[in-house]
């Protein structure tokens, strides 16, 4: 769940204690392994810690009324919970930092070593030197997947949970020059040394406590003897003024592995292309009449009827490629956002519109039977499951069975079909047998033991029987 920035702006009003804070630490929580950062600002303190046995990160805001202290926040931004955890700063000095962590009547030592003072924009927080133990372990995981009866590599972040990030991407067979190449933008998300999502990650936490969520999802939608569509979906919020989503297409030629813009197949009576104050790009929006061509018939809702002014005055649209023709959507400002609509407009009637190249590339597509480069599709995925039975009357599962969005904590189980199914469920003390689970299992279960960011409610897949730790 988002947090919104004026509530958060407020938490980091309180004062917080006038020691120097500022920097990355490393220390204990009682007996556990810990890194915090603090960052001091002009409008306030805050800092963020993380369990090196977990790696997942926890805000600390400061507490109204209390110097030196702080409220612990829950992940993914919902804020401090009532009654939920406290730090108190009882000394900060030559390095060293002492303070208590409370919850209730229980108790622990907070003792940390400053291990770097971090300047700059980011501050310590948002500093790769902060964030670099989280990165140990994050992998690409994979799964077969097929469209138009090409069989295909789905590629997702695997990172245990510890961040809130989503990506996926997918790669095609094959070891040619062009596949290599396609390949290579495709797997883009998911590569580089910080990945590219870290920055989202990092860009919350330059002026409050909370990190940043990001999800970017490509999904091919098409793939032809010459032409692959991709729909690409990004977004979140990385630390800006509101949160930011969109949805595209991008159109690749399997020939070259290059990315190539739909624009041109048509005409300059459907497109106009500029440059700007001498730029070298070129700027290509749709022609008035063109634009009024797509949206013939078209109508928003009568609940939306502030939309239909906002997409016929849109000049910037998204191009996708389809076997029957071409999809339209305009690009659309973050404030009107929800007015996003796609229009398929067929071969037939875009041939008016359609230069010479553009009309025989898209008349040679629209011929193809579909499934022209079918490959043997993929099998049902295996799935490893545990059935936690119980221990001293308590359902006991290992962490990496339990998992965790805006909504709360959640279990994938298996129904006797092999139907991936979502359980809710409460979560007790979490210890070194595993994670007590207060409700919402009887111990029966076939509960999925490590659930891949492909893993979805409904699939189906072939349930194997695993023992934690093989």
């Amino acid at each position: 769940m988002l947090v919104p920035l004026l509530a958060l702006a407020a938490a980091a009003q309180a004062p917080a204690a006038s020691a120097d804070l500022s920097g990355i630490w490393e220390g204990t929580v009682g007996a556990l392994p810990v890194r915090a950062c603090f960052a001091q600002r002009d409008y306030g303190t805050f800092g963020a810690y993380y369990y090196l046995s977990r790696l997942r990160l926890i805000a600390l805001e400061t507490e109204d009324g209390l110097r030196g202290g702080f409220r612990e926040g829950a992940g993914g931004g919902a804020g401090p919970a009532p009654g939920g955890p406290r730090w108190r700063i009882e000394r900060a000095a030559g390095g060293q930092l002492t303070a208590r962590w409370t919850q209730g009547r229980r108790t622990l030592p907070v003792r940390l070593h400053r291990v770097a003072r971090v300047a700059g924009e980011a501050g310590p927080c948002g500093s790769i030197v902060f964030h670099q133990p989280r990165l140990a372990g994050v992998r690409t995981v994979s799964a077969r997947a097929a469209v138009d009866g090409v069989a295909y590599t789905r590629l997702a972040l695997d990172h245990g949970g510890r961040f809130n990030v989503n990506v996926q991407s997918f790669a095609l067979d094959g070891d040619g020059e062009a596949v290599r190449r396609l390949n290579a933008t495709l797997g883009a998300p998911l590569n580089g040394n910080p990945p590219d999502w870290l920055d989202c990650i990092r860009g919350g936490l330059d002026h409050l406590p909370y990190e940043g969520e990001w999800e970017q999802n490509l999904t091919p939608t098409l793939i032809s003897r010459r032409w692959l569509d991709v729909t690409e979906q990004s977004g979140g919020y990385c630390g800006g003024a509101h949160p930011d989503w969109g949805s595209i297409h991008r159109t690749f030629d399997l020939t070259t592995g290059r990315e190539i813009n739909l624009h041109d197949w048509l005409t300059a009576a459907a497109v106009k292309r500029e440059r700007y104050d001498g730029s070298d790009e070129v700027f290509k929006t749709l022609q008035p009449a063109f634009r009024d061509f797509i949206l013939r018939g078209w109508h928003p809702d009568p609940q939306q009827a502030e939309c239909d002014e906002v997409i016929r005055m849109a000049d910037f649209w998204n191009i996708g490629l389809t076997r029957d023709g071409l999809t339209f959507s305009p690009n659309l400002p973050h404030v009107v956002q929800a007015c996003g609509e796609e229009f398929t407009v067929e071969l037939d009637r875009l041939r008016p519109w359609l230069t010479a190249d553009g009309a025989a590339l898209l008349g040679a597509l629209h011929a193809e039977p579909a499934g022209a480069r079918a490959r043997a599709a993929p099998s049902l995925p295996t799935v490893g499951f545990v059935v936690p039975g119980r221990r001293g009357g308590a359902v006991i599962l290992p962490e990496s069975a339990v998992q965790t969005d805006g909504n709360g904590n959640y279990v994938y189980i298996l129904d006797p079909n092999g139907t991936v199914v979502r359980r809710d469920v409460a979560i007790g003390r979490v210890g070194r047998r595993g994670v007590v689970i207060g409700s919402g299992l009887t111990g029966d279960e076939r509960v999925v033991l490590a659930a891949s960011p492909f893993l979805n409610p409904g699939e189906r897949v072939l349930p194997e029987p695993v023992r934690p730790g093989e």
